[in-house]
């Protein structure tokens, strides 16, 4: 724990002139205004759904707390990257013994893009931190009779949660029933605890996807900008991660009145199915393209930088230093 806060700290320190940029800048100007009492609304005071609320709602919490200040934002992604790290080695002193978990950890806590987003707005740091403590309460609950339904609630709250986020969490809960068929746990057992996870995340999401759908209209999501998305990654020239044609954002009418969702999910399937082995290269080629460039948290530093000169010699240091790893 103390490698995890003291190698993101000097990083921390050395971004801050750094300023939002992309993703970022809706996400501070949400949890700003949500902070000021305005509710989930743009600049403008149009209820906003276009982004997830989770982390926005958890970075206003800080705000209120402690204050508007990069200070703060930055403060909480190292906390979450290095409870992240506790986590990794409860895990694994739980599955292989305390020299796996331990050193396992450790490994994380001085991984370079793991260090990286620390000084980033972005989701990443809150989401896999809930992804990781979903994974341990699944293990917690094992061989534990008397507390499932405990461990199972828990499950449910923070596959939630990390909904909220990140939409494609909706799917976490799916995935349980196999979970428990692998640790060869019995089938009533396995229903009962599947149903409580499925219905506590649903409970979690609920209200704010009846809230999403009287913005809307069209269809009950917990952000809008999901059809976007799927269709920028099912184009027929999609590149990878979120570096889509141009004729993307045009197809959808982004940024206007007319934009709906559900459009880029029609015509992402009708992308697929037109053309099933193209389908399955780009599927190849966006997890290559997300590895090699998507996940760099050095180059988001760079981006925000107002003197990228003086930053450019850190971050390409850095950025090398992940690719290499």
């Amino acid at each position: 724990l103390l490698v995890a806060v003291l190698v993101r700290l000097p990083w921390a320190a050395a971004m801050s002139e750094r300023s939002p940029q992309f993703d970022e800048a809706a996400y501070t100007s949400h949890a700003e205004l949500l902070c000021e009492g305005r509710g989930y609304v743009d600049p403008d005071g149009t209820e906003a759904d276009f982004w997830p609320v989770g982390y926005p709602a958890f970075l206003a919490l800080g705000y209120c707390t402690l204050g508007v200040s990069k200070a703060t934002a930055f403060g909480l992604q190292i906390l979450l990257l290095s409870l992240t790290c506790v986590l990794m080695s409860m895990i694994g002193e739980r599955s292989f013994g305390p020299a796996v978990g331990r050193s396992g950890a450790l490994l994380l806590a001085l991984y370079p893009n793991y260090i990286f987003y620390s000084s980033l707005w972005l989701t990443e740091p809150l989401y896999t931190f809930l992804l990781v403590a979903v994974s341990a309460m699944l293990l917690a609950g094992l061989g534990r009779t008397r507390h499932s339904i405990g461990f199972a609630l828990a499950t449910g709250l923070l596959a939630g949660l990390a909904a909220l986020v990140r939409p494609g969490a909706l799917l976490l809960p799916l995935l349980v029933p196999a979970w428990y068929v692998l640790q060869k746990v019995s089938w009533p057992r396995t229903v009962l605890t599947t149903l409580i996870v499925i219905l506590t995340s649903l409970a979690v999401i609920s209200p704010w996807m009846v809230r999403n759908h009287a913005v809307t209209q069209p269809q009950y999501e917990i952000s809008s900008n999901g059809g976007l998305v799927f269709w920028g990654g099912n184009h027929p020239d999609a590149l990878g991660g979120v570096a889509r044609p141009e004729a993307v954002a045009r197809d959808l009418a982004v940024g206007t009145p007319a934009y709906d969702g559900r459009e880029g999910y029609r015509l992402g399937l009708a992308s697929i199915t037109s053309d099933l082995p193209a389908a399955m290269r780009r599927s190849v080629q966006k997890i290559s393209y997300f590895l090699a460039i998507e996940t760099d948290g050095a180059m988001w530093n760079y981006k925000g930088l107002e003197d990228a000169g003086r930053g450019v010699v850190p971050v390409v240091l850095a950025g090398s230093t992940y690719i290499l790893a």
